[in-house]
């Protein structure tokens, strides 16, 4: 009996620990609007998309190279606004 309880605590201590180590749903979108927050500024950076092996010009959106076949990357690129 006394293993049993043991094994229990052991077992919530650990549950516990797991659960405290993780990052809260909530706290993904704050970070996504503080990148909001420095994309209305005078730069605002735009995705784009382009294949590892420079096989393509890049894209606006994301997809498989026409050529190679790889999945394309997502790039930061920085442009004024007007």
């Amino acid at each position: 009996m006394k293993k049993l309880a043991i094994l229990m605590v052991v077992t919530f201590l650990t549950s516990a620990v797991v659960y405290s180590q993780t990052e809260p749903k909530s706290a993904a979108p704050k970070k996504e609007k503080k990148m909001e927050k420095k994309q209305h500024g005078q730069h605002a950076e735009k995705m784009i998309y382009e294949c590892p092996m420079k096989c393509v010009p890049a894209s606006e959106k994301p997809g498989k190279c026409p050529k190679c076949k790889m999945d394309l990357v997502a790039v930061k690129q920085k442009h004024k606004k007007n």
